[in-house]
């Protein structure tokens, strides 16, 4: 979750908050009318000064889940009004209005009913719902004067834009292409492990995932087979069950993306060692948006599996001769989230971390996601604005600072007589 802020007078402070769910990295969804068919699924209310609201919209988007194509809940394109009265509830000192994604907003929502819970008071903690037009609206809007984003690099932009030109502070972070690099000495067992989860957990469906692996020499190389070993072990399913590994992807559009981003790299001459497009899953979800783990091998810098993020649960690997190589091949993909090297040499890892352009950088960490107190340092093409959240920059980025510069002399309180002398320190 990150924060889409505003600001009362003299301070910017939280009007906004955005959970954009690793299954959803889009701002932009379906939207279209309810059908007849679909009247009797529940609604998703809006949260507002404190009380949960049904909106008065007529445009509603459809959100099924992704295991079964089920329509679970109808997410309401808010009103102008409702938009806009969010808006003068959170005009107060440090509110918020969170606008979840579109296709996944029952995390926000639970939030709200903790807010509740905790007593929060009304108006500190505002949600609104939509697409386009409450987005264009976060944008707009005088009263907010900074938006935090994390999604897609199309939002991302659009958002960045729309939002410096209307002389708002923005931080968008956006798509990621991150490499594991995997040095001939690595711990074997530790490393093959680490890839397996961080490539395909969540189903690929994270900004950290870890979804390039870079083999330093033959070696390393050797080990493709034994990481095919350990995806064909992991369990595709339904998030439900407690026994799944691997769960679906957010949409039919999303499927059909990956499916061709991976055609598309068996096309360009790689070699798809694991093809999980036709992935085996329990009765009753035939239906679902389920990619099994995929892993493509000699993959070259020029192909498409390799340029785009895949957001799935597809493993790209390319190799490399030496650690040179490697962080060359790093340094010259667009993207800066993060990476991480797998070795036992405290001098490759140096070299590692002072030479990778890349925000984030674990050594022998998958997915070097910092704690709290650290910022998320995104960078290059991951990131657009000039404060990163989380840590102390997340604190500067909802901050205005103001300078006060003021005089008080003895002589004020006790002389009668003016004086026409520039005032100066003594």
């Amino acid at each position: 979750m990150t924060p889409l802020l505003t600001a009362a007078p003299n301070a910017l402070r939280p009007l906004g908050r955005v959970p954009v769910a690793p299954s959803a990295r889009c701002i932009v969804g379906f939207r279209g009318l309810a059908s007849q068919a679909s009247a009797a699924v529940p609604k998703t209310k809006l949260f507002i000064n404190g009380e949960f609201i049904d909106s008065t919209t007529k445009e509603w988007i459809e959100v099924h889940n992704p295991a079964t194509q089920e329509l679970v809940t109808l997410v309401p394109q808010a009103t102008p009004e409702e938009l806009a009265e969010a808006s003068r509830s959170s005009q107060a000192a440090f509110k918020d209005i969170i606008k979840p994604s579109e296709r996944d907003p029952g995390a926000a929502m639970m939030l709200a009913e903790l807010a509740n819970e905790a007593k929060i008071p009304p108006g500190v903690l505002n949600i609104v719902h939509g697409g386009v037009d409450t987005v264009n609206f976060i944008c707009d809007d005088p009263a907010i004067r900074a938006i935090s984003f994390v999604g897609s690099d199309h939002a991302g932009k659009a958002i960045y834009d729309r939002g410096t030109r209307n002389g708002k502070r923005v931080q968008a972070n956006l798509g990621a292409k991150n490499h594991g690099v995997i040095m001939p000495d690595a711990d074997k067992n530790h490393a093959l492990n680490q890839l397996v989860g961080a490539a395909f957990g969540a189903a690929g469906q994270r900004c950290m995932a870890l979804s390039t692996v870079v083999f330093v020499g033959p070696e390393a190389q050797a080990w493709q087979d034994e990481i095919v070993t350990r995806a064909q072990q992991l369990k595709v399913g339904s998030g439900f069950d407690p026994e799944t590994d691997v769960g679906p992807v957010i949409s039919p559009q999303s499927l059909e993306r990956i499916h061709s981003l991976i055609q598309s790299g068996v096309d360009e001459g790689a070699t798809l060692l694991l093809d999980g497009r036709q992935v085996s899953v329990a009765q009753g979800l035939e239906k679902g948006n389920f990619v099994g783990p995929t892993i493509l091998t000699n993959v070259k810098p020029h192909m498409k599996c390799y340029q785009e993020e895949i957001f799935g649960p597809v493993l790209v690997c390319v190799n490399v001769d030496t650690l040179d190589e490697a962080i060359e091949l790093v340094n010259s993909n667009r993207y800066g989230n993060g990476t991480a090297i797998f070795t036992r040499s405290g001098a490759a890892a140096r070299k590692f971390q002072k030479e990778i352009d890349v925000g984030q950088v674990g050594i022998n960490v998958p997915i070097p996601v910092p704690l709290p107190m650290f910022s998320f340092t995104g960078s290059r093409g991951s990131f657009m604005g000039d404060i990163n959240f989380y840590g102390k920059s997340g604190v500067n980025f909802y901050t205005q600072l103001k300078t006060v510069t003021s005089l008080w002399r003895a002589e004020d309180a006790t002389h009668t007589r003016a004086s026409v002398n520039m005032p100066i320190m003594q």
